[in-house]
């Protein structure tokens, strides 16, 4: 089963041109979030907007559990904030 998320990339670590702060996404998670693995989400949503697609991280360097189905996670470009929702959230704003 898929698992649904929300994704916030919180900080940008890196000089690599990214992602903004603050940009978001809901979807699926196509793996599992790993370290030394990139974090793939089947996207539907992007910033408030139904816009379809792939979201793909740098390598993950660090996960950190916060709680309440919430990770801190380290790229090797930058932090994300990964929620864990119920799947009807994925497609509603």
């Amino acid at each position: 089963m898929k698992q649904a998320v929300r994704i916030e990339k919180l900080k940008q670590v890196s000089d690599i041109n990214t992602l903004s702060v603050g940009y978001y996404i809901k979807g699926f998670l196509i793996n599992d979030v790993e370290v030394g693995k990139l974090i793939l989400v089947e996207r539907y949503i992007k910033n408030g907007d139904k816009i379809l697609g792939i979201m793909n991280t740098s390598m993950v360097k660090d996960i950190i559990p916060q709680g309440d189905g919430v990770l801190l996670v380290h790229t090797e470009n930058s932090i994300y904030k990964i929620q864990f929702i119920d799947e009807h959230e994925v497609y509603h704003e």
